[in-house]
């Protein structure tokens, strides 16, 4: 969690978010062997200590999740849930985007919306990190952090993130 609060996901949101979990609802799983959502999870964590990117996707395939094609060289993990699809993300030091190598093993996703999220995150029918709740932050504000977000993560990649940096896109491969 110190790599999310330190700002090094270049995601000004995640930062702030992750300084209260409470208040979005995010829950943190320590080594997983079964995928069990807490029923007052908006944001799931599954922390995978001492794994690499293939394990932890050879455990979220027998768990149900699935892979989609996002490009030639990229797939996105998705979870299924009662009413959307949700973009899952992989954290980890294995990970092929600068933004997303943390110390250990992670998958997050949102796992339901909650009543008040950022109104730029328009994905129908698609639930994305950044659908926390943001009822806690100042309306004012939100346009400004979401700014923030992409100039911030310019600034870690030193270029404008493509399709194999984007939120829809959890592993890059050598070939599809």
């Amino acid at each position: 969690m110190d790599f999310i609060r330190a700002g090094s996901t270049g995601c000004v949101f995640a930062t702030i978010l992750s300084r209260d979990l409470d208040k979005v609802g995010w829950k943190r799983i320590f080594n997983p062997t079964e995928l069990v959502i807490p029923e007052d999870a908006f944001i799931v964590s599954y922390i995978f200590e001492g794994k690499t990117k293939d394990e932890v996707l050879a455990w979220a395939l027998e768990q149900g999740m699935y892979e989609d094609i996002t490009s030639k060289k990229t797939t996105g993990l998705r979870y299924k849930g009662k009413d959307n699809v949700s973009w899952v993300q992989y954290f980890g030091p294995d990970s092929h985007v600068k933004t997303r190598r943390s110390p250990q093993a992670e998958i997050l996703f949102c796992v339901q919306l909650p009543t008040k999220y950022y109104h730029k995150v328009g994905y129908k029918g698609v639930l994305h990190l950044a659908h926390a709740s943001v009822s806690h932050l100042k309306e004012k504000a939100l346009d400004r952090v979401w700014d923030m977000c992409f100039r911030r993560t310019k600034e870690l990649l030193g270029f404008s993130p493509t399709i194999e940096e984007g939120a829809k896109t959890t592993f890059k491969h050598e070939e599809l």
